[in-house]
């Protein structure tokens, strides 16, 4: 887990620097406020799989549950920015995201396998 800090932390900041060298329109709060989301939706993800793990509960099922719940919450997450009336910024935002939702993803399962 403490890899995984490590690399979200650079991730970030190599997000800020891509947006700040690219111009992207889109502000450091709405980048701050994408990693925090992603970050607790990590950690909680991960809180939920080890708990599973100790129930000795194996079911597959219930870890593709997780992640398509975790997905439904990212999508009520961006209806704010959906719902934004600027559509260059709208469309910056939740491209952001979704980049950064399936890095996360991919994160995520090396962690999981490395384990």
């Amino acid at each position: 887990m403490k890899k995984g800090v490590f690399f979200i932390i650079a991730f970030y900041i190599s997000n800020l620097l891509i947006e700040s060298y690219f111009d992207l329109h889109i502000s450091v709060f709405q980048i701050t406020l994408i990693h925090t989301f992603l970050f607790g939706s990590f950690v909680l993800k991960d809180r939920i799989h080890q708990m599973l793990i100790q129930k000795n509960t194996k079911h597959p099922f219930s870890f593709l549950a997780i992640n398509v719940l975790s997905f439904f919450i990212c999508l009520l997450f961006l209806i704010p920015f959906i719902l934004s009336t600027d559509s260059n910024s709208q469309l910056t935002v939740v491209c952001s995201f979704f980049i950064c939702f399936f890095i996360y993803l991919f994160l995520e399962l090396f962690l999981i396998l490395k384990k």
